[in-house]
């Protein structure tokens, strides 16, 4: 099953399985832990939440977390903001059997093989197509879709490509409009960048 093979696993998802045959159970979190899985074991009971807080059984902060969210320190992986309760990890699996409990390491982006190519024409071609027909799937007709434009690297793009697409003849894929919300307390206001995107549409 999946379950024992869960590089296997595409998507966002966490969730908790339980194997009859050796009476195992396994919590498994996506590879980038768009989905949180926490736990929490004592010594009668193994459970398991998308929320801490129902399994907090009203006794300590984790007062190290707290400190090093507060000062943007890195975080030791599996901790939570209570003392009893942990975090899966992403790209983690947690398995009970016969009352131990391990914790595994299914995928981690320094395991990934980098191609043998030195040319990155190819996969910048591959990312370029994935991207157009991603945006492609989007459109709901003819001035019918907006994009919110806050002139950073992901909304300039789907605003460039959308542009190039319809450049290209693609009708269908004339956007209706860009919205940008302004912020102006502070340095808040980044039209500076969101013109420039708009400018050149």
């Amino acid at each position: 099953s999946n379950g024992s093979r869960p590089d296997a696993l595409t998507g966002d998802f966490a969730f908790v399985t339980w194997r009859r045959s050796d009476e195992s159970i396994v919590a498994i979190r996506d590879a980038f832990g768009i989905k949180i899985l926490y736990y929490e074991k004592s010594s009668s009971l193994l459970a398991f939440s998308s929320h801490p807080s129902l399994l907090f059984d009203g006794g300590d902060l984790d007062e190290r977390y707290i400190a090093d969210v507060l000062c943007a320190s890195r975080i030791e992986e599996g901790r939570s903001v209570y003392a009893n309760v942990s975090v899966v990890p992403p790209g983690c699996l947690v398995r009970c059997n016969n009352e131990v409990l391990s914790l595994q390491r299914y995928w981690s982006p320094m395991d990934v093989i980098e191609s043998q190519s030195t040319s990155t024409r190819e996969p910048v071609a591959e990312f370029t197509e994935l991207f157009d027909r991603s945006l492609a799937a989007c459109y709901g007709g003819v001035g019918r879709t907006w994009a919110d434009l806050s002139g950073g690297l992901d909304s300039s793009s789907i605003v460039m490509m959308s542009h190039r697409r319809h450049e290209r003849g693609e009708r269908t894929a004339r956007l209706a409009g860009t919205l940008t919300v302004v912020d102006e307390s502070a340095d808040g206001d980044e039209r500076r960048f969101s013109d420039l995107v708009v400018h050149d549409t």
